[in-house]
């Protein structure tokens, strides 16, 4: 019994340990895109390298945006460089995407993009969605 307690009591310990340290990571969502809602979540994967997941529900089409596009892109922003195509954003019939990225940067800032071309190589001035910095340590 004792052993029970003590195990519950580390269990209990340990999620709020985890909990605790989740990082809510902030994101400005466009008004060309209201309903839209998106959750970001960081990691390091084996390599300690580190990944950040972008989950979207509800945004539309690129190609009901004005003017019209064909494609998301998300970027990788880094302080006073140039952005990097991180790669495509797919929405399935839900209006749902996710994209999974691992980069070598521990701080970067996400941006998604409407694009005609899905392998722009710098981001369109049609931002619809942008985090805050992301610092992975």
């Amino acid at each position: 019994m004792y052993r029970t307690a003590v195990m519950l009591a580390v269990a209990l310990l340990l999620a709020i340990g985890v909990v605790g340290c989740a990082k809510k990571i902030a994101l400005n969502i466009s008004s060309a895109v209201p309903a839209t809602q998106a959750e970001v979540k960081t990691s390091k994967d084996n390599n300690d390298n580190p990944v950040v997941e972008l989950k979207v529900q509800h945004l539309a089409p690129a190609q009901n945006l004005q003017p019209a596009k064909s494609a998301y892109v998300v970027w990788v922003e880094l302080p006073g460089k140039s952005a990097t195509n991180a790669g495509r954003l797919k929405l399935n019939d839900d209006l749902e995407g996710e994209i999974r990225i691992m980069t070598p940067y521990p701080r970067f800032r996400l941006v998604v993009t409407a694009e005609d071309d899905p392998l722009a190589g710098s981001p369109s001035s049609q931002r619809v969605i942008e985090t805050e910095q992301i610092e992975i340590d």
